[in-house]
C-alpha cells in the first residue's frame, strides 16, 4: 500500500523539487500538491492523505496554523487514521523556536531546506532525508497499530522507563553487630 502525500508550500519550484525527490519511489504517491494552509485543510477534508509536508512561512494561513488546523481535523475524525505532518523550512536552523513550536503543536518530524551546490545536489539531499523521514512515520504508524487496547502509557516518560529499564544499583544492608 502507497504512501501518501499532500505537498504544501507557496514556492512551486519547491514544490516541484519535492515532487521530483519522491517520484522515483514505488511505495510513496503524491496525491496533491497546494500553495497555502487553506487550501490544504480543504485537500485533506476530501482527500486523506496519510502524510502533509508543510513549510512554515507561507502567506495567510502560515505553517503554524495549517498544522493546528490538522491536528483539530485528526481530532474531530477518530475513525480515520490521523495526517502526519513533516515540517519543511529553512527556519529551522535559524529559528529553533518556530521547529520546537511545530513539533509540540504535533508535527511528526521536520527537515531544513537543504542549500546544496546546485538545484541537483540540493534535491538529492531533500530526497534522502524525507524519504527517510517518510518511511519512519510509516513504521511508527504501523507499530502503533499493533497496539491493543489495554496497552496503555501513562507518559512518554513511562514509556521510555518501560522501554530502556535502568540498571538496579546494588545497595547494601549495614550489618547489625
Amino acid at each position: 500500500m502507497k504512501t501518501k502525500i499532500l505537498i504544501v508550500d507557496d514556492s512551486r519550484i519547491f514544490r516541484s523539487a519535492i515532487e521530483e525527490s519522491l517520484s522515483g519511489e514505488k511505495d510513496i504517491e503524491i496525491i496533491g500538491s497546494v500553495w497555502n494552509g487553506a487550501k490544504a485543510i480543504e485537500f485533506i477534508e476530501s482527500n486523506q492523505p496519510d502524510l502533509v509536508t508543510l513549510d512554515v512561512e507561507m502567506p495567510g494561513m502560515d505553517g503554524l496554523e495549517t498544522l493546528r488546523a490538522i491536528q483539530k481535523f485528526n481530532a474531530s475524525n477518530p475513525g480515520f487514521p490521523p495526517v502526519g505532518v513533516i515540517i519543511i523550512s529553512s527556519f529551522a536552523r535559524k529559528g529553533a523556536d518556530i521547529t520546537i513550536s511545530a513539533l509540540e503543536a504535533g508535527a511528526f518530524d521536520f527537515i531544513t531546506k537543504p542549500v546544496g551546490s546546485g538545484a541537483k545536489e540540493s534535491i538529492e539531499i531533500l530526497s534522502r532525508q524525507l524519504i527517510a523521514k517518510i518511511r519512519s512515520f510509516v513504521s511508527m504508524r504501523i507499530s502503533r497499530s499493533r497496539i491493543l487496547p489495554g496497552d496503555v502509557f501513562y507518559s512518554v516518560a513511562a514509556a521510555k522507563r518501560q522501554a530502556c529499564p535502568r540498571p538496579r544499583r546494588e545497595t547494601r544492608m549495614p550489618q547489625m553487630r
